[in-house]
């Protein structure tokens, strides 16, 4: 079968892609790929065509005519309507089409200043996204949607644009599940794998509020849409037992340097943040900032046993205990540490990271996300 593809460029970037098998994914299908790669191995035998209105230009009244002509005569059913209706406007002097220079041309691309960003079919990320929510709390469709995840992360890793976009949808798909409403009435918990889907995307989202290079403007745009989702009855409480102690998303918003007061799951979402957004060695100084703070922490409430043993022996007390649970905690806050510190000492990042791993606790540098 042979198959049309069209491919668009701007800025080194496929910003729209055409195909006539039908293929419908997320991802490019076959063909597009096997046309991005001819193209970058053969440039010279891949015809690139100038923006219409450049062609246009080069015509003669008599071409322009016979161009215009053909056009309508190959696609006659859907052009004819538009080209008569087009050909009425530009006739009246009175007409709003008449009062703008030039005309529109959607083939040129947008302009220097316009934000360019890759391709993303983003009707075939949202089917996708309800199919696998439609399929219950099976292996295979939670699988499908941490791939998903981790395609989001990979887009931050890349500072693609798209990464924003893609959680966007796939959050839009998690709110319109039919299920939340059945368990809000019924008055029941959800399923122990679909609440870790719901803690990932959390996570996702705080790497996202959290990206050293968002501007503040994009910042409260992102603000004012989790609280519109917020807001709605059946999106879920952010701890599995419907608790309410946990701090809100938005008191990582405010920019600032991990302090030992800093509530410590927040402090790990900025490592999430910084290794997810492509900083490895800012994500590391900051995790071994926060475990030395821990230490010091550890090391005081050590103390202040000792010194009141008898007093808390007496009233049963044997070990001092952190209220709020680091383990199974939404942020992931002792596995995000843990991540950060083993992909240094596998030396999956750059070798040179080495030497901050100095937990002496005289480490006093630290990142902020």
């Amino acid at each position: 079968m042979v198959c049309s593809v069209a491919i668009s460029f701007d800025r080194c970037k496929i910003t729209s892609v055409t195909c006539g098998c039908g293929n419908k994914d997320i991802f490019y299908c076959a063909h597009v790929v096997a046309l991005s790669l001819y193209r970058v191995r053969r440039p010279e035998q891949v015809k690139l065509h100038l923006p219409i209105s450049e062609t246009l230009f080069q015509m003669n009244r008599d071409q322009l005519q016979k161009f215009v002509q053909y056009l309508i005569t190959v696609h006659h059913t859907e052009v004819l309507p538009t080209a008569q209706k087009l050909a009425d406007e530009i006739l009246s002097q009175n007409s709003e089409i008449n009062q703008v220079h030039g005309a529109p041309d959607p083939t040129a691309g947008a302009s220097v200043d316009d934000e360019n960003c890759w391709h993303l079919d983003e009707e075939q990320v949202q089917e996708q996204v309800k199919l696998f929510l439609s399929q219950g709390g099976y292996h295979g469709s939670g699988k499908q949607l941490n791939l998903l995840f981790s395609k989001v992360r990979e887009m931050l890793k890349m500072r693609d644009s798209n990464g924003a976009r893609m959680l966007t949808l796939i959050t839009e798909q998690f709110m319109a599940d039919p299920r939340l409403a059945l368990w809000r009435q019924q008055g029941t918990t959800m399923t122990d794998k679909y609440r870790q889907l719901w803690d990932e995307l959390g996570a996702l989202w705080m790497c996202i509020v959290l990206n050293p290079h968002c501007k503040p403007e994009q910042k409260a745009a992102w603000l004012r849409q989790l609280k519109k989702w917020n807001s709605v009855d059946v999106c879920p409480l952010e701890d599995g037992n419907h608790g309410n102690e946990l701090p809100n998303l938005t008191n990582a918003l405010p920019q600032g340097a991990h302090g030992n007061q800093e509530h410590v799951p927040t402090a790990c979402a900025r490592v999430d943040a910084l290794r997810s957004h492509g900083y490895p060695r800012e994500a590391l100084r900051l995790a071994i900032a926060i475990v030395n703070t821990l230490r010091r922490q550890q090391q005081k409430q050590l103390e202040l046993f000792r010194n009141h043993k008898k007093d808390l022996l007496h009233k049963g007390v044997t070990s001092i205990t952190n209220l709020e649970g680091w383990v199974g905690h939404p942020l992931d806050p002792i596995g995000t540490l843990f991540s950060t510190l083993m992909e240094t000492g596998r030396g999956d990042e750059d070798s040179s990271q080495g030497g901050f791993l100095d937990f002496s606790g005289t480490e006093t540098r630290d990142a902020t996300a």
